[in-house]
């Protein structure tokens, strides 16, 4: 969630930017659209970052609704996964999962460092 933060900064420095007194016409307009650029780059990554998951709550509960559904589907046997934690498996290694993520995070955000 570094990227809202990086907006805003972005769009500060533009506003002081104008503060400071652009003179010129054809610079007013092109921090004002830059401005409004960054802006609204800012507001759609916020959107695709939150509705990233399905259902809505597995963007920040995604821990707990994995181990629900595995319990739900009978689950016993503890695994530790490297960098997630304990997780439960059936008898044939099977993992549930108790929602899917429609955006793949890892290229989510590697296309968007390439792109800023």
């Amino acid at each position: 969630m570094l990227q809202p933060i990086l907006g805003f900064i972005k769009a500060s420095i533009i506003i002081i930017y104008l503060r400071l007194g652009v003179t010129k016409q054809g610079m007013r307009v092109a921090c004002y659209g830059l401005l409004f650029l960054t802006l609204g780059l800012t507001l759609a990554l916020d959107l695709a970052d939150a509705f990233e998951c399905a259902p809505f709550e597995y963007t920040w509960n995604s821990r707990a609704m994995d181990l629900a559904a595995q319990k739900a589907q009978g689950a016993n046997e503890t695994v530790t996964v490297p960098g997630y934690g304990p997780i439960l498996e059936s008898k044939d290694r099977k993992y549930f999962t108790g929602g899917s993520a429609l955006i793949d995070p890892g290229s989510f955000w590697l296309q968007l460092e390439v792109t800023l």
